[in-house]
């Protein structure tokens, strides 16, 4: 009995770091990522000077002296150690599974697997157009390349979707949303009363260190619903739920300021969202989330008296959708000119439906037919159909509603955690049809997105129990077996 409790701890001490915690290398993989905001600001608090000299830190990072390029190093940076780090996890996760078998878990990878057939076809159609290399690894922080793509899913939405651990969920929720309080804040600040150097592409709207108001939207928007989820499904931890409500109210504020009208319509549908979720999975009245989408659409209402009025909005939006039921001459200027970009860039699907035109291979042609200069479709799902192809959008599409479906199918074992991860990850959705990928926002979806996924069981295997008795006799065995 002795050696057996001996043999289970020493079959413990030696498989722990493969079979219990693949899911900790997975997690650090993944907070790596989300805290690349807080190091580009702390990088660019360092370096950009009073105006914009270049600094010794500037020359130890071999970085361009432009402020702000910081980011695109800083994400590659992340980006590396983290599929570095995951490579590890992976070696975890392969070395806890001596027994798995696709057959009984297809189902539960099935977005997962569509997924990787659109990283597949974006390889091919990368191949097949011949894009250049720039295009295909990526040159700058708005030179999104097709390695991005393709590591959105391998290794964000892979490695997140591997995480059962509600602790390690709420890990990741909360880091996101201590670094977008403390962006929101110094955004105020930046805004209304002293200028933060570190913020140095400051133009019409609030962006934060995210360059343009759109992208810094994007990350809003998550930030929004993860807040409003956390308040409305919090039931035993008041002051968790209280501070949750306190930081729905900020980035409900900060939405307005950014002037993203786009990301406010998908943080209501989000909110719709997440009341039918409630609905379904709790069976009663989802009460909470009205009251957060009226806190949300009231901080906007008396905001917009001061800064961006979102109600004028809807009333554009309303003349934009009849001018594009009539088909006349001013629909092209419809959605800020995004109709006009729309129809352009469905023409070149049409043109190259099954592989596309490569990454950024419409960008020419775009820029010179479009309106306004613009060579970015502004819609996601858009930019992924012309770049790669139907087959491969339908594939991305399948395996963002596999996410959903799967929650369905699962929701008795659907946590809170997971919920809200759900709600930040479809308000993402909902907020892409209006604007483009970018490789500092786009893998806080994916990360979401993974997460998002039900799981019956938290992952962890139990330590096996030691028996103390047995040991203690053990020891005073020994001791006078040797005697003193």
């Amino acid at each position: 009995m002795r050696d057996m409790s001996n043999k289970a701890a020493e079959r413990y001490t030696l498989n722990d770091i493969f079979t219990r915690n693949y899911q900790s290398w997975f997690l650090v993989s993944l907070v790596l990522m989300i805290l690349t905001p807080i190091v580009t600001f702390a990088v660019n608090s360092f370096t950009i000077q009073n105006q914009f000299d270049s600094s010794l830190m500037i020359q130890i990072l071999a970085m361009s002296v432009f402020p702000g390029d910081y980011m695109y190093e800083i994400y590659r940076t992340a980006t590396l150690f983290a599929i570095l780090t995951a490579a590890v996890g992976l070696l975890s996760y392969l070395a806890a599974k001596k027994k798995y078998s696709l057959k009984t878990n297809f189902a539960d990878e099935i977005p997962l697997f569509f997924l990787f057939l659109f990283s597949v076809l974006i390889a091919v159609s990368v191949i097949v157009n011949k894009t250049d290399r720039y295009n295909v690894m990526g040159y700058s922080t708005f030179g999104e390349g097709a390695m991005n793509h393709i590591y959105y899913v391998i290794i964000f939405y892979f490695v997140a979707s591997k995480i059962k651990n509600q602790i390690f969920k709420n890990a990741v929720i909360y880091i996101f949303l201590i670094i977008d309080i403390i962006l929101s804040v110094l955004e105020i600040i930046d805004e209304n009363w002293h200028h933060i150097h570190a913020f140095a592409y400051n133009g019409l709207a609030a962006n934060a260190i995210f360059k343009n108001c759109n992208f810094y939207g994007y990350y809003l928007t998550i930030a929004t619903m993860l807040c409003a989820a956390i308040f409305a499904l919090e039931k035993e931890n008041k002051v968790k739920k209280w501070l949750a409500f306190a930081a729905l109210l900020l980035n409900s504020f900060m939405i307005n300021l950014c002037d993203t009208f786009g990301c406010f319509l998908a943080c209501v549908v989000a909110f719709i969202f997440l009341a039918i979720a409630v609905a379904v999975r709790d069976k009663k009245f989802p009460l909470m989330c009205i009251v957060g989408l009226v806190v949300f659409v009231g901080v906007n209402l008396i905001a917009g008296h001061w800064y961006n009025d979102y109600f004028a909005n809807l009333k554009t939006l309303g003349g934009d959708v009849g001018a594009i039921a009539a088909g006349g001459e001013e629909a092209q200027h419809a959605g800020t000119d995004r109709w006009n970009l729309w129809t352009l860039t469905w023409g070149y699907i049409k043109e190259k439906p099954w592989l596309g035109w490569g990454t950024r291979g419409i960008s020419k042609s775009l820029g010179s037919e479009s309106i306004n200069g613009d060579d970015l479709p502004h819609n996601e799902y858009l930019q992924y159909g012309a770049y790669y192809g139907l087959p491969a959008l339908f594939f991305y599409v399948a395996g963002l509603v596999g996410v959903v479906i799967k929650a369905v199918r699962k929701r008795k074992f659907l946590d809170n955690a997971t919920l809200a991860c759900l709600t930040a990850a479809f308000g993402y959705m909902s907020s892409a049809f209006f604007g483009n990928t970018v490789d500092f926002v786009a893998p806080f979806f994916f990360i979401f997105l993974g997460l998002a996924n039900v799981h019956e069981t938290d992952g962890v295997i139990p330590r096996p129990r030691v028996d103390a008795l047995s040991l203690a006799r053990k020891f005073v065995g020994r001791v006078f077996l040797y005697g003193i």
